[in-house]
């Protein structure tokens, strides 16, 4: 549910970008991009494997 949001946020933000200054798009997206990557780590070293259910 969490990436469902970040991937709404990073929608807003791109079409925000034509009406918010360039740094503070730079800000949110590496903020968001910050993240994402934080969420891929945690699900890299979980240690769950695909097919566990």
């Amino acid at each position: 549910m969490l990436i469902v949001f970040a991937l709404l946020v990073l929608g807003i933000m791109v079409g925000a970008v034509a009406h918010i200054p360039i740094t503070a798009s730079a800000i949110a997206g590496t903020g968001i991009a910050a993240w994402l990557i934080t969420f891929w780590v945690r699900e890299r070293t979980s240690g769950r494997c695909e097919g566990d259910a």
